[in-house]
């Protein structure tokens, strides 16, 4: 038999949804195989692969489905189904929940043979071209288990590109369409929302049709009848080009249910509300798409980000791990330095601590840094209640605040807010401003809180990683209210979570490589700053951390929620999120929001209680790609509905329904009936099983026979078999970081500094831009002679604190010049310098170049550093970025030549 295989058997798996809505699938599958002269069998007695159960937590309800699907396929030869969820479910799943070892033996050899459709085409036939006929222009949509490497993505191109007369387009595939399974059901509105977006992702109206590959990802967007989305699958296309017959897209019934009377879930009625409202959708999209592209672009600079992921998931386990073990080091190292620290088992103590502490230097305004923790227990709120006014100092955080409003993500507070929003808030001070644009907001924010931290008593700062052996505190911003809050007020307080603990600074080094990849798309975020101490800034300063527990000691000897403890709160898995991206972080009803907040949000406060938010997902793994401590969210998510999820009705009845063929057919054969016939029974019965859908398809009827005729190969077709097997052992070696190349390190430092924002000047060129300006120096770091030079060129030196504050231009020495990121690591005696003025100059020899952060943090034992990467930035308006937010808005690097600041 040319073209084939002789006797060479594929069985066809028939995923459920394909089975009851698009028998048609089934049908081209088998014809295709059959054409390519393989004989093809359809094994109706596999109703279902259990990722339906497996994905709502119910493992003994698919571990029985997955012994089935393994003992009715263990002999098959090959095994091809037109869905890539079922086989991805196979392939990789069936291993957590089978445990009898001769079943996993027989699992093991099977995952080998099974195929998606179109795979199985690329790697077990090898076509030089497909071939046929078809005029048409197409979309196509990749379903989220779909492998989104390179290669797949080619072989799917070059199988449609034989087709003559036929354009597919193939768009970004980052983003789900909605459907997720039960939560196509159970988050009716929300899934529609997703649905909706996703169509206009794959401006679907300008094609003749979708294509997919996924018969779940159909039957959503055919949900959708307003929208009039055009589908076809894969198989249809491969069929229909051969014979040259026009594809028809396929249609789906359906029945309008509404979805009202079923009970009640406040989360369910926010996420709606969000969902429906446009505006919001469209300012939230419009952010995440900016923040996941400057994410991509980030990480394709570094080069070895996956070397660098897989360093910081070890970091952050050992941490974990020894928690207790570290703290009792780190409060040693910080407690010789000055520094008092305070443990506090839960809110209550978090707030009892910060207000004896403001009570003690009688703090009647205090400064606040982002924070997630105290907003978590409620600090700002304790410290109102003492009569201090507290400011809320970050930008976004500034206005949600002034809006009575949380913050609706963890690195963006305001990403829901438009530019008119926010000039509608100021106004609310009492301000009248002139225009929205974002330039002018923020210049106005920034001179209001200006004189808030100039005369602040108490500052209170969030802290992203504490480093046990040298006892400092990390903290990472990119405004510089942070480093104000820290430098200016006399008493500063530190906020964290009892797991932001790590060994060393060399551990900390790690975080900091992919911490501002994953939250702002940065190389590294403007600052850095190193709190080691009680010096730096005031004379008698305080200097205390405030360490909280809160459940976490228990979250770490909890297996299920351990993992969540190594979050470094970058926000990634937020901007990828299919159901954050509609509703925005507000619709969680708790501080923190997205994957990782119905994470914290459970584990902080119970399963039980806040079990609706398990909803939230559709699983579609995104979360879990994106994460850099290596968090597999969506599998936490599945271990956490299975305590919640076994009593849901609908997924009691699919189960029974789906356990064996007979009653899978008299199932559909009812609900089908029951639908042109009693429609008011099937609404009543959706709705007491917990159904949210406006709209439900119905199963089609169609004939055995139609999927069981033969059909003659066809001659024209070049094939054979290969030998390529889907689990090849291909690009799994372990990753090492790539090289630097032949640049010497003062090149790559001037490659990275300048892609900061960061500028570079001669000594002659710092003499004419300084002629005539209010200058401060740093009489420590920067040589005399450079100083003396400025003063005889017209310049007005001045010094310290109060000359910062008058000063155009900040001039500093500095510790080092660190290439990979392109920063300039500064000591306590330049804080002000460096900070107040509009224009921060640096003043630095050649010796100082250094190639790495670990280099250059080795041995550093200031109280106070800060690495400084760029201007002082802000994209918290429209992500419309804006330079000088409270620190300089450039940043000049001058690298002093020998004979530079001499007499002539």
């Amino acid at each position: 038999m040319k073209g084939g295989v002789l006797n060479s058997k594929v069985y066809i798996f028939s995923p459920c949804v394909a089975r009851a809505l698009f028998p048609d699938i089934l049908i081209e599958t088998k014809r295709v195989i059959e054409l390519l002269g393989f004989e093809s069998i359809i094994d109706r007695k596999a109703t279902c692969c259990g990722q339906m159960f497996f994905n709502n937590g119910m493992w003994s309800e698919a571990k029985t489905l997955a012994k089935k699907f393994v003992r009715l396929f263990c002999d098959a030869p090959l095994v091809v189904a037109p869905t890539w969820s079922c086989v991805e479910m196979v392939r990789q799943h069936y291993g957590e929940i089978l445990d009898d070892p001769g079943l996993v033996r027989e699992w093991e050899s099977l995952r080998t043979r099974v195929f998606e459709i179109t795979e199985f085409i690329a790697k077990r036939c090898s076509i030089a071209s497909w071939g046929g006929e078809l005029k048409a222009k197409a979309v196509f949509h990749y379903s989220c288990h779909m492998p989104k490497d390179e290669k797949t993505r080619q072989e799917i191109q070059d199988l449609f590109g034989g087709i003559r007369g036929l354009e597919v387009f193939f768009p970004p595939s980052e983003h789900c369409c909605g459907f997720g399974g039960s939560f196509f059901a159970f988050m009716g509105a929300v899934s529609e929302a997703i649905g909706e977006e996703r169509l206009k992702r794959l401006e679907h109206d300008k094609f003749d049709f979708i294509v997919s590959s996924e018969p779940g990802c159909m039957m959503h967007l055919l949900s959708l009848p307003e929208k009039d989305a055009r589908l076809v699958h894969t198989v249809q296309i491969l069929s229909e080009a051969l014979r040259s017959h026009k594809v028809e897209p396929l249609v789906v019934p359906l029945i309008e249910i509404e979805g009202k009377g079923v009970p009640h879930s406040d989360f369910y009625e926010r996420a709606k509300k969000a969902s429906c409202d446009v505006a919001l959708r469209q300012k939230i999209v419009y952010a995440l798409d900016h923040a996941v592209e400057a994410r991509r672009k980030a990480i394709q600079r570094l080069g070895n980000y996956e070397f660098l992921k897989t360093k910081v998931k070890e970091t952050r386990e050992m941490s974990v791990a020894e928690m207790q073990s570290l703290w009792h080091v780190a409060q040693r190292a910080l407690e010789q330095k000055g520094i008092k620290v305070h443990f506090a088992c839960d809110s209550e103590e978090a707030k009892k601590l910060a207000v004896e502490i403001a009570k003690s230097c009688k703090a009647r305004l205090v400064v606040k840094g982002k924070s997630m923790t105290s907003e978590e227990v409620g600090v700002r709120e304790a410290l109102i209640e003492t009569h201090a006014e507290v400011v809320e100092t970050d930008l976004g955080e500034f206005i949600v605040t002034l809006r009575g409003e949380r913050a609706s993500h963890l690195v963006a507070p305001a990403l829901h807010l438009s530019r008119r929003d926010v000039q509608e808030t100021f106004e609310r001070l009492g301000f009248s401003l002139d225009s929205d644009d974002p330039q002018c907001l923020a210049e106005f924010a920034r001179a209001y809180l200006r004189k808030k931290f100039l005369s602040a008593e108490m500052g209170v700062f969030g802290v992203n990683v504490v480093c046990a052996q040298e006892g400092i505190l990390l903290t990472v911003t990119n405004e510089g209210n942070g480093r104000l809050c820290i430098t200016l007020p006399k008493v500063v307080v530190g906020i964290c979570g009892l797991e932001k603990i790590v060994p060393s600074l060399r551990h900390a080094c790690d975080i900091l490589r992919v911490l501002p990849v994953n939250a702002t798309g940065q190389t590294m975020t403007s600052y850095v700053t190193f709190l080691g101490g009680v010096g730096g800034g005031h004379d008698g300063r305080e200097v205390h951390l405030i360490v909280v527990d809160n459940g976490r000691t228990r979250i770490a000897k909890d297996a299920t929620m351990r993992p969540i403890l190594s979050c470094i709160r970058c926000g990634a898995c937020s901007n990828v999120c299919p159901v954050y991206r509609v509703i925005g972080g507000h619709a969680y009803g708790a501080v923190y929001s997205g994957p990782m907040g119905i994470m914290w949000t459970l584990a902080l406060y119970g399963v039980e209680k806040n079990a609706d938010l398990l909803d939230a997902c559709t699983l579609c793994g995104e979360c879990s790609k994106v994460c850099p401590a290596g968090i597999d969210i969506a599998r936490i998510i599945r271990l956490l509905r299975g305590k919640v999820f076994q009593n849901k009705k609908a997924l009691r009845l699919a189960y029974f329904a789906l356990k064996g063929t007979t009653r899978f057919r008299l199932a559909m054969g009812l609900y089908r009936f029951s639908a042109k016939n009693a429609t008011r029974l099937v609404e009543k019965t959706m709705r007491a099983l917990g159904i949210r859908r406006r709209f439900m398809p119905l199963p089609r009827k169609i004939q055995t026979h139609e999927y069981l005729r033969n059909e003659k190969p066809l001659d024209s077709i070049p094939l054979s078999l290969t030998k390529d097997m889907v689990h090849s052992d291909e690009n799994n070696g372990a990753f090492s970081p790539q090289s630097m190349g032949n640049d010497d390190v003062l090149g790559l430092f001037t490659r990275m500094f300048t892609q900061a924002g960061g500028e570079e000047m001669t000594f002659q060129e710092i003499l004419k831009l300084t002629a005539g300006k209010v200058v401060v120096c740093d009489e420590k770091t920067v040589p005399s002679r450079v100083i003396k030079a400025l003063s005889g060129n017209g310049a007005k030196t001045v010094h310290g604190l109060e000359g910062a504050k008058e000063a155009t231009f900040g001039l500093t020495g500095c510790k080092a010049l660190v290439a990979e990121t392109g920063s300039v690591l500064l000591g306590e005696s330049s804080l002000f310098e460096s900070l107040l003025p509009e224009v921060h100059i640096v003043i630095a020899l050649k010796r100082q170049f250094v190639e790495t952060l670990d280099v250059a943090l080795d041995g550093f034992r200031e109280n106070i550093g800060c690495l400084v990467t760029g201007p002082s930035r802000t994209a918290d308006i429209e992500k419309r970025l804006i330079l000088g937010m409270h620190g300089p808005k450039r940043v000049i690097l001058c690298v002093l030549e020998a004979n530079d600041g001499q007499a002539d």
